[in-house]
């Protein structure tokens, strides 16, 4: 997701270096969801702490989770803490991750109660990895068929894959 601000040319003006910050960091968070991607990240780093710093939400959504996967070196509490801090202000990928990472039990504590709320909010601000996430757990819980069908479609409605082919079987 581009920021609104990265969008307006009269900001675009103002806040050129911001604006690099920012696609740079847009840059990191593809390569994060890409694992065989060939972008050096040390490179990138520096203008992603940058534009995280300036308090762009989604730059500090990915170093977060960057920290939190061990990519880049720092505490998991603190980037634990600032993702649930971008979940809360509304960063649906943020939410989203959470869910994964709880319901994982790979990177935080096991929880699927968490996971479960977390991926609630991401569905919930429109999320389709969220929607898919919840929808499919939702499935398999007694008398949970109607809403795991429900956030399914939301999500097949994104032409999200896995959820257009869980919803038609």
């Amino acid at each position: 997701m581009i920021p609104s601000n990265v969008l307006s040319p009269l900001r675009l003006k103002r806040n050129r270096r911001h604006v690099l910050h920012v696609v740079v960091a847009f840059m990191a968070m593809l390569w994060m969801l890409e694992p065989g991607a060939d972008l050096d990240l040390d490179s990138l780093l520096p203008h992603l702490e940058a534009a995280a710093a300036a308090g762009d939400i989604d730059a500090q959504t990915t170093l977060a989770t960057l920290r939190l996967e061990g990519r880049v070196a720092g505490e998991t509490e603190s980037a634990r803490l600032n993702l649930v801090e971008a979940a809360e202000a509304g960063n649906a990928f943020a939410a989203s991750t959470l869910g994964n990472f709880y319901y994982e039990g790979r990177v935080l504590p096991l929880d699927r109660t968490a996971a479960l709320r977390w991926w609630r909010t991401a569905a919930e601000f429109g999320n389709a990895d969220g929607q898919y996430n919840l929808g499919t757990v939702l499935l398999r819980q007694p008398n949970g068929e109607a809403d795991g069908l429900k956030w399914l479609e939301h999500a097949a409605a994104q032409n999200h894959t896995l959820a257009c082919f869980t919803s038609g079987t």
